[in-house]
């Protein structure tokens, strides 16, 4: 029976020998200075070496938060969902399938902690895209009432 680190790595020397990703020894070629796969980085972290984790932050952390950003608006809250999604990836990274892209589930879990964070504030995601400043802009708000007329 395979663990979840042998599978990582196996999926990742596959997809080497395919060219769907760089061919690597697991640590990076010096000569070419490539760096390892996202796969094999996965297969590190899974192993116990933590550095592989701080490669991964830095190379999804800027589209990560770029898209947080535009979600929610607001540099601290995204900061804030960043780390959350971040610390849950980390959490997450035995469930990891070799299979999916890196990036794309490290976004969808990102997706599902935005959605989380504006549950427990009790708004979706356009209406806090859409309203800076905790202002929602309903119908009802923008018309004006029979006080401001008068």
């Amino acid at each position: 029976m395979t663990t979840g680190v042998e599978k990582t790595v196996a999926v990742a020397k596959d997809h080497q020998t395919r060219g769907k990703a760089p061919v690597d020894n697991g640590d990076g070629d010096s000569m070419t200075g490539a760096e390892p796969s996202d796969q094999i980085l996965v297969a590190r972290v899974l192993a116990g070496d933590d550095a592989a984790f701080v490669l991964l932050y830095r190379r999804h952390a800027a589209p990560v938060a770029a898209r947080l950003r535009g979600i929610l608006g607001r540099p601290a809250d995204a900061e804030d969902m960043l780390q959350t999604t971040f610390l849950e990836v980390h959490r997450s990274l035995a469930r990891y399938q070799p299979e999916r892209e890196f990036g794309g589930w490290v976004h969808g879990i990102a997706m599902n902690v935005v959605r989380r964070f504006l549950r427990a504030r009790g708004r979706r995601w356009w209406q806090w895209s859409a309203a800076p400043h905790d202002l929602e802009i309903t119908a009802e708000s923008a018309e004006p009432s029979a006080e401001t007329l008068s």
